[in-house]
């Protein structure tokens, strides 16, 4: 069986899905899906969509009236017997650029035989595992531009700091690069910051309103919690992991109301009065080494020891990722409104959304709807050995594919402060990484 992969430059080359990989009929089964946690869009819903269609050239430049800065602290004018001073008032333009990216993803070839004779349905949940990947793609993709444009970080126990910024790239460098990341671990902090607490979430609240100049989200009725508004407020996005951590805060106990249920009632509402959390599932995490280089693990893995019997198969959350004590950093986002726009990508031109040949199907699609198709080359051996590609001229077999075309436009970067903080999981001296 070939493994999941990301970021493969290639042109739909997979190997052929092994016929024996799933379950079959002879045996009598019961259908039972694991019922993983909910996937929540968490930064599109803090964003603004602007349409981008055809025609519309390859560089969507935003021009932005920038106010005059407030230049005194005492207003002192003249008494009217004498001539007045004068303020000259103008503004200044400045631009921000965005260019659209795309990704295609794509499942293995799909046989017909397996489809036929055994019990699951491969195409269906197939087609729903992409899906669900590829709302996780985009989700991540705003996050990442967020996080490496933000023009500030506040590093817990350290302070604001500001920061590099630029696009990122897969291999650690760009924007807040790992050699960054590196300095801030060994220079600023002697390998770990300190804690998410509530006291430093005050002290991140005050930096940013303060000293960057972030700006409330205004009347936008964006959801800040299940169903609350962030007007006037802002929004902590975080992992539950730190959020949970409140709950056994000392300031949190020492300053709770006597009629405050800190373990059922605590955090409803604002914090502060003017802050709201959003929980994301998979945080930026990084592990920190002996040299304070840094590692990002993904989150999840594939249990493939077949001795775990009802595990095996098994998609669980990697250890590296999870644990407290390996992964031992993460950051949160602190986000006022109007940071940016997500670019909502119109059709392709018209000209490649039909079907020129219908035996072939294969108009162009990228807003990341899947689709089955079965116009791709089989990879096959010859009678040498060597593989060789036929047409799949008899439909046999298709595959799952979908390609996303999406953008972000940014607009107030200092909107968004990433919270750099050592992670904790312990109450009364348990484990952390369980």
């Amino acid at each position: 069986m070939e493994m999941p992969s990301i970021n493969q430059n290639i042109c739909g080359s997979w190997n052929e899905q092994q016929t024996d990989l799933y379950n079959k009929m002879p045996f009598y089964l019961m259908e039972a899906q694991s019922q993983y946690r909910k996937q929540w869009e968490v930064y599109s819903k803090l964003l603004t969509p602007v349409s981008w269609k055809p025609n519309m050239g390859p560089i969507m430049r935003r021009v932005m009236a920038e106010p005059q800065p407030l230049l005194r602290q005492e207003a002192t004018p003249q008494l009217i017997s004498q001539d007045p001073l004068t303020d000259i008032s103008t503004y200044r333009e400045r631009t921000a650029d965005a260019k659209l990216r795309w990704q295609d993803f794509v499942s293995p070839h799909f046989p017909f035989l397996p489809e036929f004779q055994d019990f699951l349905k491969h195409i269906t949940e197939c087609q729903k595992n992409l899906d669900r990947q590829i709302t996780l793609f985009e989700d991540i993709f705003y996050r990442s531009m967020l996080y490496h444009h933000a023009p500030y970080v506040y590093v817990c126990g350290y302070g604001l700091i500001e920061a590099p910024i630029g696009d990122p790239a897969s291999d650690g460098t760009g924007g807040k690069s790992d050699a960054w990341l590196q300095w801030v671990m060994s220079d600023l902090v002697g390998a770990q910051p300190g804690e998410l607490t509530f006291e430093e979430l005050w002290n991140v609240f005050n930096a940013a309103e303060s000293d960057i100049g972030m700006t409330p989200f205004e009347g936008t009725g964006k959801p800040g919690a299940d169903s609350s508004p962030l007007n006037e407020k802002y929004c902590m996005v975080q992992s539950g992991e730190s959020w949970n951590n409140w709950f056994n805060d000392p300031w949190v106990k020492e300053n709770r109301p006597l009629n405050m249920n800190i373990v059922t009632d605590a955090f409803k509402g604002d914090i502060f009065g003017r802050i709201r959390s959003r929980i994301e599932r998979f945080p930026l995490r990084y592990a920190v080494a002996e040299d304070y280089s840094v590692q990002r693990y993904a989150p999840e893995e594939i249990e493939l020891n077949p001795d775990r019997l009802d595990q095996y198969q098994r998609t669980r959350p990697k250890k590296e990722y999870s644990y407290t004590d390996i992964s031992q950093v993460e950051v949160g986002m602190f986000m006022g409104g109007s940071c940016a726009d997500y670019i909502q990508v119109g059709p392709p031109p018209s000209e490649f959304t039909k079907d020129v040949d219908s035996s072939v199907g294969a108009k162009m699609n990228w807003n990341g709807k899947s689709e089955t198709t079965k116009n791709f080359l089989i990879p096959c051996k010859d009678s040498n050995g060597n593989t060789v590609y036929q047409a799949n001229s008899f439909g046999r077999y298709l595959r799952i594919q979908a390609n996303l075309a999406l953008g972000i436009s940014l607009i107030n970067t200092q909107n968004v402060l990433p919270v750099i903080y050592k992670r904790k999981r312990r109450i009364n001296g348990a484990r952390a990484a369980a």
